[in-house]
């Protein structure tokens, strides 16, 4: 048996950090879970003004409570995406969180709009949407949702400590 010297030690320790550091390093494919695929479906459904796409992906006492506080109904939610009312924007998301309570699956995401067609072009708003899902039939259907203006905190005052918090 060849014995090693120190210098080949010492070069597969450098190979093997190495390896380490790319395993580290090297960005791998995000995890998409159930719930997180069945919101992309709803949303690029949503963005293509596409109600009948959108069905299948809600259940059936699905409800949704806009930024405003309206508490609207899966079929109210549906005409409002009626082809008729289809209005062009480009959304740019990201995933806040993902989760479970108790089986229950819940997704937020940070949802950007620009809105595009002529009457309001370029006029943005970004929402904190959440969703709640269940599984359906072997795959996660979508059983509530609710929107949040978001207010980035460079908008928002300095937070200063009043008077009554003496601690």
């Amino acid at each position: 048996m060849r014995r090693q010297n120190k210098s080949d030690r010492s070069g597969v320790k450098r190979l093997m950090a190495l390896a380490f550091l790319c395993a580290i390093l090297v960005p791998t494919a995000a995890f998409s879970s159930p719930l997180s695929e069945s919101v992309d479906r709803l949303l690029a459904a949503e963005n293509a003004f596409q109600p009948d796409a959108m069905a299948p992906l809600l259940c059936a006492d699905y409800h949704e409570i806009s930024p405003v506080g309206d508490i609207d109904t899966r079929a109210q939610v549906l005409s409002f995406y009626a082809p008729s009312n289809r209005s062009a924007v480009n959304l740019e998301k990201t995933v806040l969180s993902e989760t479970s309570v108790g089986g229950v699956a819940i997704l937020t995401e940070r949802l950007h709009y620009t809105l595009l067609d002529p009457a309001h072009a370029g006029r943005e708003t970004t929402l904190i949407g959440t969703w709640i899902g269940k599984p359906e039939k072997n795959r996660m259907i979508v059983c509530h949702a609710q929107f949040t203006i978001f207010h980035p905190s460079q908008h928002r005052p300095s937070e200063k400590p009043t008077g009554s918090d003496k601690n």
